[in-house]
């Protein structure tokens, strides 16, 4: 980055921070469950659990950072279903001509409309599309007070209605097609979720599988191992168990190095997670999770999915990950329930525990499982349940990083990446127009990452019709993912 050399520090003996990788013996050690007879559960290191994973669309944002950075090279993605249970069915979200045709959320009064939505994606992109808003907000009698702005606003919301989409359609389109984390956007421009609409589509045709989300091999271990390889191969440092003790800096109020316990390291930028300035971050609300262990034949489902479970108080989301993802030995499977706490509840503490072998805390186990109850109840029977509770923190928005240290946001409840894709971005874009301002360094010259006005892609140019995750790259589970060609889009 600008031809500078990177340190890479972690006070845990392993890379993740606060959600790092574990195998079983670990996790249990970590919630000091010692008695737990682990060998009825396979091969101790073939359990990778990911505390918080990730998915990411094969031509999504997070897929063009890991190219341009290299990291790609490293990585062989695993193809992940994307499933939606609604009033305790499971059902496929619908892309494809097929899938909406047997898709029972959408009526057949409804299906004419869901096209279309699916064809004004790629229509935003062309040159009629403006007249055709300002038809449609005609009709919907919403149209702009001033008849001749050039550029009505037209909400997904009114978009829906137009298409008489009723809500079980919406949620579909919305929250797992655009993959929105909240019910916000209704009220935002629809060429937002449009975009996302658009890129999820070009995922989906460029993975080859049946779904477009994608989860590296053997969780972000191997992120973690293409992270090392590359700081070295670049003339980096990476330095594990080493607390921070301080961050020192200059006269003129800059930071000119980190503070370890037996030595000072200098350096021009620092980022940190919110724990090395915690006074720089505010708390929104807490996250639950459930790490849970389930026999392969007893789950719910067969194979990698993600299932998203509409609830009263938040979405819960389910990752459910097999041996195809290399995280468990044969037979067995993970799932990883998780949601939002909008208000923080002081009386739980932010630690991991487990539901078994535990008296002291089981007022405490049973208000979590109270909350993640939604998704628990998709799973199936589950053999081993870890759960925890932790805060959610985030910058404050009067942080001003004068002193050029930059603090990112801890993972949130949704499994899908698009919020870290897009505060990586914004990151890069800080430091190289520091950089920029204060060595004259050209972001042009030193790569070629760019972001978009609100997405992974540029309005008004065409998608980019390449991806790190294309189908050569990307394994479906137990088959070649070549193997099935996908049906073809609604376009015009």
């Amino acid at each position: 980055m600008g031809g500078k050399r990177v340190l890479l520090a972690d006070r845990n003996p392993r890379l993740g921070g606060s959600t790092p990788t574990l195998h079983l013996q670990q996790l249990c050690e970590q919630t000091g469950t010692f008695h737990l007879d682990i060998s009825e559960y396979g091969n101790n290191v073939e359990w990778r659990f990911d505390m918080a994973p990730k998915l990411f669309l094969a031509n999504g944002p997070l897929s063009s950072i890991l190219e341009e950075s290299g990291l790609v090279q490293y990585i062989k993605g695993t193809s992940v279903g994307n499933m939606i249970s609604w009033e305790g069915k499971l059902h496929e979200a619908p892309l494809s001509d097929n899938q909406i045709k047997y898709c029972s959320l959408i009526s057949q009064d409804e299906r004419l409309g869901y096209k279309n939505i699916l064809k004004t994606a790629f229509k935003d992109q062309k040159p009629g599309y403006m007249k055709m808003i300002k038809k449609i907000k005609t009709k919907v009698n919403l149209a702009s007070k001033d008849s001749n702005d050039p550029t009505p606003t037209l909400t997904i919301s009114e978009l829906f209605s137009h298409n008489s989409l009723k809500p079980a359609a919406q949620y579909l389109l919305g929250r797992c097609i655009a993959l929105h984390p909240t019910n916000s956007y209704l009220s935002q421009p629809a060429s937002q979720t449009l975009e996302r609409i658009r890129t999820y589509s070009v995922s989906y045709q460029d993975s080859g599988t049946q779904s477009p989300l994608v989860y590296p091999q053997r969780g972000p271990s191997s992120l973690m191992i293409g992270s090392h390889v590359l700081v070295g191969s670049h003339g980096g440092v990476v330095m594990l168990e080493q607390d921070i003790g301080g961050i020192g800096l200059d006269a003129r109020g800059k930071v000119e190095g980190v503070v370890f316990e037996d030595r000072t390291i200098k350096c021009d930028v620092v980022v940190g997670s919110p724990d090395i300035l915690p006074d720089r971050c505010t708390r929104e609300g807490q996250i639950a999770r459930a790490v849970c262990v389930l026999r392969r034949d007893e789950c719910c489902v067969s194979d990698a999915t993600l299932i998203t479970v509409p609830a009263s108080l938040g979405d819960v989301y389910v990752v459910v990950l097999t041996e195809n993802q290399g995280v468990c030995p044969a037979g067995w499977c993970i799932a990883v329930v998780s949601t939002w706490v909008a208000t923080p509840d002081e009386n739980t503490n932010s630690s991991l525990l487990i539901d078994h072998h535990m008296d002291t805390t089981g007022t405490e186990i049973s208000h979590l499982e109270n909350i993640l109850k939604p998704g628990l109840d998709v799973l199936g029977s589950i053999s081993l349940k870890f759960f925890s509770m932790s805060d959610h923190w985030v910058p404050a928005q009067d942080s001003t990083p004068d002193d050029n240290v930059f603090l990112t946001s801890t993972l949130d409840a949704s499994p899908n990446s698009m919020s870290l894709a897009n505060e990586l971005y914004g990151l890069y874009e800080k430091i190289m127009s520091l950089w920029t301002s204060e060595e004259q360094v050209s972001v042009s010259s030193k790569s070629s990452v760019k972001r978009s006005s609100s997405f992974s892609f540029r309005p008004g140019k065409s998608v980019k019709r390449s991806s790190s995750f294309s189908a050569r790259q990307l394994t479906r589970s137990g088959s070649s993912a070549s193997s099935s060609k996908p049906n073809s889009l609604l376009r015009d």
